[in-house]
């Protein structure tokens, strides 16, 4: 499959307060660099995944003041996403992704350990690490990171494959994972996103809905059983 990347690949240099000296710091990296920097520093050394593009490597920066070097001189990113419900940053061969604030932290680390359970592993992506750990405040997960299907090109997407791990995940046992195993998100998911869309879009002014496309959507969501948009229990 092709990788599309769609921001550029940036690096990061430490950031110094005025005088010179070393900015407050969250996990060894100042609280004056962007959260996807964060993120980045926050990775393990660790070899880009092999037959995938790499991220370009950053040069050896020199050493600071205190003669040691910070984790930030050698964490080159790519922006995956970036959003108040999750920012996703690449560095090597490996995903970061720190979730949003408000997230259920418990309900957060079953689904995780569900995820690295042998009985699925050769259905689902398995997490580097079982918890979620904390950056600034939100739940964050390492992931291995995997070539995504080019959204230009969505007639490459494999989904005879797709098809299969999807009936493989049914026939797994739920009693046979760690649970207790929370209830599916789909639809919490597709309620705030029509909530958010709504706060963008706007009310109708004189002229029309400035988007217009936004009728639409609701209207497709409408069509919905009320469960599967959140409206209703499930």
């Amino acid at each position: 499959m092709r990788v599309r990347h769609t921001r550029p690949v940036r690096r990061v240099r430490p950031v110094r307060s005025p005088g010179g000296r070393p900015a407050p710091c969250d996990l060894g990296v100042p609280v004056t660099v962007p959260l996807p920097a964060a993120l980045a520093a926050y990775v393990p050394e660790q070899p880009a995944v092999p037959e995938q593009p790499a991220v370009p490597a950053v040069p050896d920066a020199p050493d600071g003041p205190a003669g040691r070097r910070t984790p930030l001189d050698h964490a080159p990113y790519e922006v995956l996403a970036d959003r108040p419900d999750g920012t996703v940053v690449r560095s090597r061969g490996v995903v970061v992704k720190a979730h949003a604030a408000d997230t259920d932290r418990a309900a957060l680390d079953v689904r995780l350990r569900i995820a690295r359970d042998p009985a699925l592993a050769e259905v689902l992506l398995p997490p580097l690490r079982a918890g979620a750990d904390e950056v600034r405040g939100r739940p964050v997960s390492l992931w291995p990171y995997g070539s995504p299907v080019d959204p230009e090109h969505p007639e490459d997407a494999p989904w005879e494959d797709a098809a299969r791990l999807l009936a493989r995940l049914h026939r797994t046992p739920a009693g046979a994972l760690p649970g207790p195993v929370p209830p599916m998100r789909g639809p919490a998911k597709v309620a705030r996103a029509l909530e958010r869309m709504g706060r963008a879009a706007g009310p109708a002014g004189p002229y029309g809905h400035p988007y217009p496309e936004a009728d639409g959507i609701r209207a497709a969501a409408g069509r919905l059983p009320a469960w599967a948009r959140g409206a209703a229990p499930a």
